[in-house]
């Protein structure tokens, strides 16, 4: 099996000065909040853990979220956050148990 492999533009540098700031996320942190009603479904409790952590060669931070919602649901989700010095902004990319990518701020 194989990937197409696209050019993204996006330029990195290691160590970034930029980048080292989300150090704050590093570690295991307790999450909860609640989501809002929308077409997708009711409003909804969840609660869970984060644990953070620099990917290897330090170029973005990896955070793995485990929540379960009111109705007992479980979910894990990954987080990726880095520094796009081209962009001079942070950037992110979620990605859903069921495969679902969203690009963040």
């Amino acid at each position: 099996m194989s990937f197409p492999i696209q050019e993204s533009g996006i330029s990195l540098r290691w160590p970034s000065a930029e980048i080292q700031k989300r150090e704050d996320f590093l570690g295991t942190w307790a999450t909860e909040g609640t989501s809002d009603a929308s077409p997708l479904g009711s409003v909804s409790h969840h609660a869970g853990t984060m644990n953070g952590e620099w990917c290897p060669g330090g170029f973005a931070l990896l955070r793995y979220e485990d929540s379960k919602d009111g109705s007992g649901r479980t979910d894990r989700s990954l987080l990726i956050s880095y520094y796009d010095t081209a962009s001079k902004s942070h950037q992110g990319l979620a990605i859903s148990p069921s495969g679902r990518m969203a690009s963040h701020p």
